[in-house]
């Protein structure tokens, strides 16, 4: 059986290294076989932290990400579920979905 990778349609060649580099740390990490929506939720985790949708930014809609990525919009719905279990996306209907803070960072009191 083969394994899906995901696969993004950019020509910008910094999102083409930012996946490449998730990628990387995904098949490290949970081989190969790891399902399309831990792929994609790693990459707009790295996307996130990087800075690409920075904090309070929309994120692209369900129907981009999955042309983007050549997904399900199920599958991006999936990825989307684990960024909101983990703190770095929020979501409202009619709203879309926006980065935000993870519960564990705190501003300094300088």
């Amino acid at each position: 059986m083969r394994s899906a990778r995901l696969e993004t349609k950019t020509s910008n060649p910094a999102a083409n290294a930012l996946h490449r580099t998730s990628t990387n740390n995904a098949e490290s990490a949970a081989g190969s076989d790891a399902p399309l929506y831990i792929q994609l939720a790693r990459t707009l985790k790295e996307e996130i932290v990087s800075g690409v949708h920075p904090i309070g930014a929309r994120l692209p809609n369900e129907e981009s990400l999955g042309e983007r990525f050549s997904v399900s919009r199920f599958t991006v719905r999936q990825a989307l579920r684990l960024l909101r279990e983990e703190g770095l996306v929020q979501s409202r209907q009619g709203a879309g979905t926006t980065s935000c803070p993870s519960t564990t960072w705190t501003p300094s009191r300088t």
